[in-house]
């Protein structure tokens, strides 16, 4: 069964903002380009176990052969001492009669000679017999060393890691956040520009006296944009980015949405009119948040200025319908774009 692929549920996927498994697997990658490899470490210590072994084989080798030279040599001398024993012997022997205790003598001397030979022998056998094992424990001693030192160096390296990872991985996090809001800031001034770009040709078809099908046609493709704006700043897909973001912490959002009225003056800001304006806002925000705007746009400030609200040009009727609909009379008051916030 094929795995399914997890959704990017990011407010900024659209502006190319990663999936999770996207942006860890970058992290990863950093992670590892700093670190030895693993197959690096393990190939050093296999190298280095191999000379040991071949080094271990070649002395063994080497000191069977020389016990084996030890045993010839004292295999000769023991010959040699018999072969003159023996003719010492004889050589008594023949003399004239009263010389057979020398040959004895002679013999006695010589056997002791040749059982000197045969004790130094034995020992110089045993020694070098022993020797191929001793130095074969001695490469598996250093075999065994090589084998655990390789084991720490890879827990080192695995410790190592997981600080790389978390530092790689909130760079990566920051990095794409960054990228996808520089996106999202040039798609929202490319949408401003289309919706100057609109509202100009719709101003030019007017002054223009242009036919009713020209400025109907501007007028729907201006109410359209306008619509689409609203929608998308009221489900949260558009906004202004927060400043306080946290990355590591999941609950905090990365981007705040427009309120009505932010979107009311930034559709007035690019010319779009106000009936097109607050029309487009009325289907997308709630019956609560429409009269707010409508009483935050309409209610003219107190005389003493000291209450913070909007500022006006001049003092504005204060609106007083319930009704959203759009069948309430508003006196027109130009164009609105002077509105500002204050303090």
């Amino acid at each position: 069964m094929a795995k399914r692929r997890r959704r990017n549920t990011s407010p900024y996927a659209r502006y190319g903002y990663p999936t999770e498994a996207e942006l860890r697997r970058e992290a990863a990658s950093l992670a590892n380009a700093s670190l030895p490899s693993i197959s690096g470490i393990r190939r050093q210590y296999a190298q280095a176990q191999g000379d040991v072994g071949g080094f271990t084989r070649s002395l063994v080798d080497l000191l069977r052969q020389q016990g084996e030279a030890a045993k010839g040599t004292y295999a000769d001398a023991s010959a040699q001492q018999k072969a003159i024993t023996d003719t010492a012997t004889a050589r008594l022997s023949a003399l004239a009669p009263g010389y057979e205790g020398a040959g004895a003598a002679a013999g006695a001397i010589g056997d002791s000679a040749a059982s000197a030979l045969n004790a130094r022998g034995a020992a110089a056998g045993d020694f070098a017999q022993a020797q191929p094992g001793i130095a074969g424990n001695r490469g598996a001693l250093l075999a065994t060393g090589l084998t655990n030192a390789q084991i720490d160096a890879l827990k080192a390296r695995a410790d190592a890691y997981r600080g790389a990872f978390a530092q790689s991985n909130q760079q990566v996090h920051a990095q794409a956040l960054a990228e996808a809001q520089g996106a999202a800031s040039l798609s929202l001034q490319q949408q401003g520009l289309a919706l100057q770009r609109q509202a100009q040709a719709f101003q030019e078809s007017q002054a223009l006296a242009g036919t009713a099908k020209d400025t109907a046609a501007a007028r729907k493709a201006m109410r359209a944009n306008a619509y689409d704006f609203s929608e998308r700043a009221a489900t949260g897909q558009i906004g202004l980015p927060n400043p306080d973001y946290n990355p590591a912490d999941k609950s905090s959002p990365k981007m705040i949405p427009f309120t009505p009225l932010q979107a009311y003056q930034h559709m007035i800001g690019q010319g779009i009119p106000k009936r097109i304006a607050l029309s487009a806002l009325k289907q997308f925000y709630s019956t609560q948040e429409m009269r707010q705007l409508m009483a935050a746009l309409y209610t003219p400030p107190k005389p003493s200025g000291g209450v913070a609200g909007l500022s006006h040009g001049a003092g504005l009727p204060a609106y007083t319908g319930s009704d959203l609909s759009g069948g309430y009379q508003t006196p027109d008051y130009g164009d609105l774009t002077g509105l500002r916030l204050t303090r």
